[in-house]
């Protein structure tokens, strides 16, 4: 098994930002198993929509590649979507980070 995860958040772009600045950011943050033989076995270990994300996220995990996605929504309104995924090593730092996050959050997930 395979072990990321990844965190997007949504945004408009510049010209868009003063008319909806009244907006919480939101972040979707998902951590999944996925198998080397077969790209369409995914196992979702944790799925969170939170508003703000820890920073030892970012300094505890390798991040691997961010994607930005534009996505014209209507006439010049253009909606950013930023992915970043972060390596995680193995089902246990998996099970881990899943566990923090729950903490972190005070969540029973």
């Amino acid at each position: 098994m395979i072990y990321f995860m990844t965190i997007t958040t949504y945004y408009w772009d510049l010209a868009e930002q003063s008319k909806k600045q009244s907006q919480i950011p939101l972040f979707e943050i998902k951590i999944t198993a996925g198998n080397r033989e077969n790209i369409n076995d995914i196992q979702t270990i944790l799925e969170l929509q939170v508003t703000s994300i820890p920073s030892w996220v970012y300094e505890s995990l390798p991040i691997d590649k961010v994607r930005e996605d534009r996505i014209p929504i209507i006439a010049d309104e253009v909606l950013i979507m930023r992915t970043t995924i972060l390596d995680i090593w193995n089902g246990d730092q998996a099970n881990e980070i899943a566990d923090a996050l729950k903490n972190e959050y005070k969540m029973n997930v």
